[in-house]
This record gives structure tokens, C-alpha cells and sequence, in this order.
């Protein structure tokens, strides 16, 4: 009977051991989420700065072509200039949205990343929780 009485308390230190070092990893991972989000939040700010940058660029772009508009009035070669200035900067704004679409498909994949990973630390949190009520049933008895 003694014999039983120290397995089953071993396994239980074995438990509280195993129980011990899950939740220190899921501490760890859980210091690893918050990185990787602030990383994803400074990467986020950079697209907003880039966006804006490029609005602005944009804007005055459309600024400039109206002035020259107005220099074309006066002379057909160079209108025939601008209007390749026009078509490389219709391009570039072309290219420009896909490349903003794909960023936020990016940041909405990376978004449900960080949720299914909190719903899985969420499941491993309330495991841990059960075994260590387990435990501590299986100690007291």
C-alpha cells in the first residue's frame, strides 16, 4: 500500500512538474504574441505613412499636369511630352492599388493569424487549468 501511496504521489509531482513548464511556454508564446503584434502595429503605421505619401504625391502629380496643361497651349511638342509624363504616372497610380490591396489582404490574413493563435492560447489555458484542478483533486485525496 505504501508502495501505491509513493507512485501516486510521484505521478502527481510528475503532473505539477509537466503543469509547471506548460505554463511557463505558454507565457513565453504569449511574449511572443504581444512582439509580433507590436511589430504588425509599426508595420501597419509604416503602410498608413507610405499610403499617405503616396496620396500626396498623387494630388500634387495632378497639380503639376494641370499646369503644364496650360504651357501645351503653346507649343505641341511638348504637349506630346506630357502626355507620356501622364500615361507613366497613370501606370504607376495603376499599379499602386494592387499592391495596396495586397497589403490589406495581408494585414486581414496576419489579423486572423492573431486570432485563431489567441483562441488556441485561450484552449491551452483553460486545459492547463483543468489538469492543474486534477491535480490538485488526485493531491488531496
Amino acid at each position: 500500500m505504501d508502495a501505491f501511496k509513493y507512485e501516486m504521489k510521484r505521478l502527481v509531482n510528475d503532473l505539477k512538474i509537466t503543469t509547471d513548464y506548460a505554463e511557463e511556454k505558454i507565457e513565453n508564446i504569449e511574449a511572443h504574441v504581444e512582439v509580433l503584434l507590436q511589430n504588425s502595429k509599426e508595420i501597419q503605421d509604416s503602410f498608413s505613412v507610405v499610403d499617405l505619401r503616396t496620396q500626396n504625391l498623387e494630388k500634387a502629380s495632378k497639380n503639376v499636369e494641370e499646369h503644364v496643361n496650360v504651357v501645351l497651349t503653346h507649343s505641341s511638342e511638348i504637349h506630346e511630352h506630357i502626355k507620356s509624363i501622364a500615361a507613366s504616372q497613370k501606370e504607376l497610380s495603376d499599379e499602386h492599388a494592387p499592391m495596396k490591396m495586397n497589403l490589406v489582404e495581408g494585414m486581414e490574413i496576419l489579423q486572423a493569424s492573431y486570432r485563431s493563435l489567441g483562441k488556441y492560447m485561450n484552449e491551452l489555458k483553460s486545459e492547463v487549468e483543468e489538469i492543474t484542478k486534477e491535480i490538485g483533486k488526485v493531491g488531496k485525496k
